[in-house]
């Protein structure tokens, strides 16, 4: 029972800290006036329809409308004719989604959903695929910032890693065997794998982020760290983690 109440404890306040996400794409929808649109249009919307609609790109748009379905914001729909492709995707109203018109709550929506630069760089990204810099108030790249993208950062997931390290230790052990190499990219100081080598002593570790992260990274019994890119190439190993 107290595991329960721990775990249960756990998933409150990862809620807390992601919680801004169904605040802040419900925004951009009733920005993008995505409600009154599925509203107004003649029986079940197309993907495709909808994209040119709200002129917005539409991978980028699926994923904000699977997201939406999945809260019941929307739901996929059927058209009754079948003259085009089974792949079509389709989407109408839900009694939640008609309060978010523009004639409705939508307007309070705007005003509690988050700020406009905030949304505004969200808006350059689904229709262009540009990531604006993450400017703080005095317009500093958030990113670059020395203190940022190392102590606070770091702090934050090595948080993460100790909370969640351990019940995949505790519950999943059998995940473990075989494995003989063990890239984490993305793995900072390797935290997160020396409490796995400690657990799984077999285990050799690969610690695998950029290069001036690892640099700083204090030695680790059983891990190598590697710097580089993501996008370029991952070391070769067993099994690949990377924690989210």
């Amino acid at each position: 029972m107290v595991l329960d109440e721990e775990a249960q404890a756990r998933a409150d306040v990862w809620k807390c800290a992601f919680g801004f996400i169904k605040s802040r794409v419900t925004r951009i929808t009733v920005e993008l006036k995505i409600p009154d649109i599925v509203k107004n249009h003649d029986g079940p919307i197309s993907l495709s329809d909808l994209s040119a609609a709200v002129d917005v790109l539409a991978d980028e748009l699926y994923c904000i409308m699977r997201f939406l379905i999945h809260h019941r914001i929307f739901k996929k729909a059927e058209r009754l004719e079948r003259k085009v492709s089974d792949d079509v995707v389709y989407y109408t109203h839900t009694p939640l989604s008609l309060l978010l018109t523009m004639d409705n709550m939508g307007p309070f929506m705007l005003l509690q959903g988050g700020s406009d630069r905030m949304s505004m760089g969200i808006m350059e990204i689904l229709k262009t695929r540009n990531c604006p810099d993450c400017k703080t108030p005095n317009s500093k790249n958030t990113w670059s910032d020395p203190g940022y993208a190392t102590k606070e950062f770091t702090d934050s997931m090595a948080c993460h890693v100790r909370v969640a390290t351990s019940p995949i230790i505790q519950n999943c052990p059998e995940a473990f065997r075989g494995i003989g190499t063990l890239v984490d990219v993305g793995g900072r100081h390797g935290m997160a794998l020396a409490m796995l080598i400690k657990a799984f002593p077999w285990i050799k570790g690969i610690t695998f982020d950029l290069p001036e992260i690892v640099a700083k990274a204090p030695p680790v019994d059983g891990v190598q760290f590697v710097g580089g890119s993501t996008f370029e190439t991952i070391p070769k190993a067993d099994a690949i983690m990377l924690m989210v």
